[in-house]
């Protein structure tokens, strides 16, 4: 079997030096990526640039500092609906649905975005992902929420099981009066 017309190429982010070594020119006004740069698409500051991991962290979407409350819906304990706001270090706010962040891993983020004063994780097409790979605290939240609410069902279900029982035992006795 011939390899003829297949090749593999590994990717990788080229270094100043191996440009050097190559004899590829470099402008000294051009900001050569490193291994720690990402793609920032600044939706706020209207700029595709590169940005280091340090710089996005306390404002990437999975670090939120604080969360709303989620009130599960009363009669079937439905919370995926409801809507969650997240605050960041920076005083910017997020509002989702639980059932937005996917709790499956997914694709990681290829390049990210920052809009209101987050970064959100994306994918080459500038489309937000938010899953267990590129978010994992709030996939973890959303797996959290549905344990409890799964704990309240079997609490519910005990208690209707209680008050079956007591009403059985009434109606016997209710007879023998």
């Amino acid at each position: 079997m011939s390899d003829q017309g297949h090749f593999h190429a590994g990717a990788h982010i080229i270094s100043e030096e191996e440009l050097r070594d190559a004899g590829v020119p470099i402008d000294p006004n051009v900001n050569l990526p490193t291994q720690n740069d990402v793609t920032l698409d600044d939706d706020d500051a209207q700029v595709c640039r590169w940005a280091t991991k340090d710089e996005i962290r306390q404002l990437y979407v999975d670090n939120a500092v604080t969360a709303s409350p989620i009130q599960p819906d009363v009669w079937t304990l439905e919370i995926d609906n409801e809507s969650l706001t997240l605050g960041y270090a920076n005083g910017a706010s997020w509002t989702t649905t639980l059932g937005a962040i996917d709790w499956n891993s997914g694709p990681a983020a290829t390049r990210y975005k920052k809009t209101g004063g987050i970064v959100f994780p994306a994918d080459d097409g500038g489309n937000v992902i938010i899953n267990a790979t590129t978010a994992p605290r709030l996939a973890h939240l959303r797996i959290w929420a549905h344990d409890q609410i799964r704990q309240r069902a079997g609490e519910r279900l005990q208690m209707a099981e209680l008050v079956n029982a007591f009403a059985t035992i009434i109606g016997q006795y209710s007879g023998a009066l």
